[in-house]
């Protein structure tokens, strides 16, 4: 893309001009929003010239008293004492103490847009050449004269910046970059209502010092309108101004351009190592040669043995934007791992050639860290081959799926624990109940609700206890003569032949997808 800039200056705000005036402030009365430019030139008020709402003027004393009525809009700089009037209307006016001439003060204005216009040039130019994302922060030290910082929505530190000084009197220090937050720090802003609200910020604002001990004047950065990053001025060695706001929106619009072509994907995984294991998950065919190459620089290879651990992103964490985070604790927690999201899931891919646990054990280790988080995790079998990714990834999901309906208690839910019940899901899918059943077992099922009889209850009792007789009236609670009778009524009515294996097996599996789907026996 190419950006164009309109004319030779940076447009400004009355709030700008103030803060970087030299001349002594004696008043002022600013009636703008805190982030609007609508300023690109200064000129020296003259009576009967029509006014521009692109300029703010210098004005005299007698003429501003003079000429109020008449000055319905814009900023003005009185150049010396006046007796300040009550707004009536939307002027921008700042008085100031009246040390030099009009000319002067029009050239220190005329300075103030230059100043500004060449920081904006050098951001230009860093746009330019995709310069790294701290060249912005370095450019503006300048401008702000306060610690810089930038963090991802998950709380990892892309880069900070602040004036040179003795290190015992910085704010931030080498090994921060690329480090998240502490646990502790984390936990404390997910809970803290006050830090919630500014995920929603959509302008500059301030976060106020009670947690951190300084004032942060942030700005979060939208990508697609989703928020990934937050730019951040720490009032550590100068009061935050107004005129700030304005200023660190405009290092924010360039900031969310130049972030669209850098890799702050929150992870430390090489070069296509995420692409290629979403497009594993989505089936997508990929060229041999790029995965094997993306999986050596992380110390995979393709027929390595592998498992799957699937987590859902809880709500928190979607609103707070953490799971980033969650990724990074789950593969420090296990050697071995990579974690992406993918979806509304964090996919945790556990290499057993390099992990130092079993499987077992690296899941026991893992529930320390579902509880703090109260996350749950459907866990796949170990398989041959990552090329295999998707049909284990599906293993993990049937096995959250099922185990969370079925067991709500625990948090780990292992695939082997399910795999039986999700053969059964899956031989039903697609079809109706009765579309399962053999004729026969219709038939009296219909017989039942014609005659409110429950020969169908104890078929399925008999066929479940193994057809033991015994087994099948302890179940029922019944007498076996009165039993022996409703086998003999169920051949009658159904035709089933109960001696034939097949015909055994294939009434288990509809009863035990009957259970499963909760059908109502008659």
């Amino acid at each position: 893309y190419i950006l164009y800039k309109k004319g030779a200056v940076m447009n400004l705000n009355a709030y700008i001009i103030r803060d970087y005036l030299k001349e002594t402030v004696l008043w002022d009365c600013i009636q703008e929003d805190l982030t609007g430019l609508p300023y690109e030139n200064v000129s020296i008020y003259e009576k009967d010239t029509p006014l521009e709402v692109s300029v703010i003027y210098l004005i005299s004393p007698g003429d501003f008293e003079r000429e109020y009525e008449r000055l319905s809009h814009g900023a003005y700089i009185i150049t010396g004492d006046c007796r300040q009037i009550p707004s009536m209307n939307s002027l921008s006016v700042i008085c100031v103490q009246s040390a030099r001439s009009t000319a002067n003060l029009l050239h220190q204005v005329q300075e103030i847009f230059r100043f500004f216009y060449e920081w904006e040039i050098s951001l230009y130019q860093i746009l330019g050449r995709n310069g790294s994302l701290r060249e912005y922060g370095v450019c503006s030290l300048e401008i702000f004269n306060n610690p810089i910082a930038l963090y991802t929505s998950a709380h990892r530190n892309v880069f900070f910046c602040e004036n040179q000084k003795p290190r015992h009197l910085t704010l931030f220090h080498e090994e921060d970059v690329n480090a998240y937050l502490s646990d502790t720090e984390i936990e404390d802003m997910r809970l803290d209502p006050v830090f919630q609200a500014t995920i929603r910020a959509t302008r500059p604002t301030i976060y106020p010092a009670d947690m951190w001990g300084y004032r942060i004047l942030y700005d979060n950065l939208h990508i697609e309108n989703v928020y990934v990053a937050r730019i951040m001025v720490c009032e550590f060695d100068q009061p935050i101004r107004e005129s700030d706001h304005a200023l660190l929106r405009i290092l924010t619009s360039f900031l969310e351009h130049g972030i669209r072509h850098q890799d702050i994907l929150f992870n430390s995984h090489p070069e296509n190592f995420d692409a290629c294991i979403t497009g594993l998950l989505q089936e997508q065919p990929l060229e041999e040669p790029v995965m094997n190459a993306a999986l050596s620089n992380y110390g995979w290879r393709l027929g390595d043995s592998y498992f799957c651990i699937l987590i859902p992103v809880n709500s928190q964490d979607q609103f707070m934007h953490t799971a980033p985070y969650v990724c990074s604790r789950l593969e420090s927690s296990v050697a071995g791992s990579a974690a992406i999201i993918y979806g509304e899931y964090i996919v945790l891919i556990v290499n057993q050639e390099r992990a130092l646990l079993s499987r077992d054990e690296i899941l026991s280790q893992l529930i320390y860290i579902q509880r703090e988080n109260l996350l749950k995790a459907g866990v796949s079998n170990i398989f041959t081959g990552l090329q295999n990714l998707a049909e284990y990834y599906r293993q993990a999901l049937a096995a959250l799926s099922i185990g969370s309906k079925s067991d709500p208690t625990l948090w780990i839910f292992r695939y082997e624990s399910y795999a039986y019940r999700h053969l059964l899901l899956r031989a039903s899918q697609g079809s109706s109940m009765e579309a399962l059943c053999p004729f026969g077992l219709l038939q009296l099922m219909q017989y039942d609700r014609m005659h409110r009889r429950t020969y169908t209850r104890s078929l399925k009792a008999f066929i479940e206890n193994q057809m033991s007789v015994s087994k099948a009236i302890q179940q029922l609670y019944i007498q076996r003569a009165t039993f022996i009778y409703q086998l003999k009524r169920i051949k009658e009515i159904s035709g089933l032949d109960l001696n034939d294996k097949s015909c055994q097996f294939q009434l288990l599996i509809v009863f035990q997808i009957m259970d499963e789907k909760k059908y109502e026996l008659p």
